[in-house]
């Protein structure tokens, strides 16, 4: 069983029972997305998604395993691609 969006970013189409831990991070992203359709527009939440799965991918990681060091070369990649930082810090 998998719980939303953030389990299909983490494991794909892989079936995984998540844990406690890993249900109270979906719930949380699932609420921070809504908000930023609700808050911002519609067509923010594909935005902010695409990021996450970005640093997902990244990481190899949950969101509650990954330290300084990985935000920091997640950063230093968004701005080897030629984003600034302000941006950087929007999509954060």
């Amino acid at each position: 069983m998998q719980d939303g969006e953030l389990a299909r970013l983490l494991y794909g189409e892989q079936a995984v029972e998540p844990d406690e831990r890993l249900r109270l991070w979906a719930a949380a992203f699932e609420a921070w997305l809504e908000e930023r359709r609700t808050k911002y527009s519609r067509d923010i939440g594909p935005e902010s998604q695409r990021a996450w799965a970005e640093f997902l991918a990244m990481t190899h990681k949950a969101p509650y395993e990954v330290g300084t060091a990985e935000v920091e070369a997640y950063i230093e990649a968004l701005q080897e691609k030629g984003l600034k930082t302000g941006t950087i810090f929007v999509n954060c």
